[in-house]
């Protein structure tokens, strides 16, 4: 090829090549039981904006909106003040993880998003004037698009291994909501119901005269469902049957074809870790009647959730079992989501560590991202 030939051509890839810029960006996910941070390094090559490098999808803090709402639906003026306390505070951490892991970077875009106790607020304005104050662009996020986001979450990271050519279905359970949403083509299917761990939780000590009777606290001012009792599991199992049957009745998962993969931190802490972590005291109960028998690291099944379930069922809100910020739905988690697998006749659940932050941290058009210069470690 001649010499002058291979030059123009070496330029004019040169030229057609995308331009590449990258940045970080936060999400605050505002939800019914607490307020999560992802944040990641997007790459924008022409337009199209990808998830680059993920810092940090871990960070969270319990703040219970959905339960401190009034009867009127209005989130208390304390828990307005909590939740945005902890956005100040998972902003700080943000800086300091870009200081650590990005160095060189200058800025964060960040951007709020609400979900079920934000959208069911009568005084939603209230908390999106607080959150905004801090200078953080806020929006509603309906309940089907929690669903569609959640399930682009999944198709961003990768679905679960195992999963082969089944059909995808995305399980998210917040504070106030759950998700169920598969794709038929670029039409989305979903259900949902207005009844996550939060309600669930709360409907739980509301319905079972027994959780209303004084229990041990620890340092908890409200009250929680702990120790739920073995006499009282197959009852609350029942109730958690009847939030998922009107919703769900007409989802068939059929499970030699579906793969139903669980996300968001009911799935992946409070179900999936827990057994792992207590698999030496539910091992038998699991195993009784089965040759082999393993726990498989990201995923359950509902035999390990049923017999967790019975474990903790007896443990307070003191027992080291369950001592810690999210005590409180530590095992009402366990029962609605045991609830769900028995009436939708599920034996496996898959699990992703996916939200929908990792999906909105690369969208264009849904929520506005605004830019924060990250100040010297110290100044904020």
């Amino acid at each position: 090829m001649p010499a002058v030939l291979f030059l123009l051509l070496h330029l004019s890839a040169l030229h057609a090549a995308p331009v590449c810029t990258s940045e970080l960006r936060g999400l605050f996910d505002i939800g019914s039981g607490s307020t999560k941070l992802t944040l990641a390094r997007v790459k924008n090559c022409a337009g199209k904006i990808e998830l680059a490098d993920i810092l940090d999808d871990q960070t969270s803090r319990p703040v219970a909106l959905e339960a401190a709402k009034n009867a009127r639906g209005e989130i208390s003026p304390q828990a307005i003040e909590q939740a945005a306390r902890a956005v100040a505070e998972l902003r700080a951490h943000a800086f300091d993880i870009a200081r650590d892991k990005a160095p060189g970077t200058t800025a964060i875009s960040f951007a709020a998003a609400g979900t079920h106790a934000f959208r069911t607020a009568t005084n939603k304005s209230e908390l999106s004037a607080a959150i905004e104050a801090l200078g953080i662009p806020m929006k509603e996020v309906s309940h089907a698009q929690e669903g569609a986001f959640g399930f682009e979450g999944v198709q961003v990271k990768g679905a679960p291994r195992g999963c082969g050519k089944k059909k995808l279905w995305v399980w998210d359970i917040g504070g106030g909501s759950w998700e169920l949403t598969a794709k038929d083509g670029a039409k989305y299917i979903f259900t949902g119901g207005e009844n996550g761990a939060e309600a669930f939780k709360s409907e739980l000590i509301e319905n079972f005269r027994d959780l209303r009777l004084p229990q041990p606290r620890c340092a908890f001012t409200d009250p929680t469902p702990n120790p739920i009792g073995k006499k009282q599991l197959s009852r609350a199992i029942t109730l958690a049957r009847s939030r998922v049957h009107a919703e769900a009745r007409a989802v068939s998962l059929r499970p030699t074809q579906t793969c139903l993969t669980g996300i968001g931190g009911v799935h992946t802490k409070a179900v999936e870790a827990t057994v792992a972590r207590f698999w030496p005291q539910i091992k038998d109960c699991v195993c009784a009647g089965h040759k082999t028998c393993a726990h498989q690291t990201g995923s359950y099944r509902r035999r390990e959730v049923r017999c967790l379930a019975n474990f903790l069922s007896r443990k307070s809100d003191c027992d080291p079992e369950l001592k810690g910020p999210y005590s409180p739905t530590a095992v009402s988690n366990l029962i609605l989501v045991l609830g769900f697998m028995e009436e939708l006749k599920v034996d496996t659940v898959f699990t992703q560590n996916v939200n929908m932050g990792h999906f909105l941290l690369t969208s264009q058009g849904v929520l506005d991202f605004k830019s924060e210069p990250i100040p010297s470690r110290g100044k904020l």
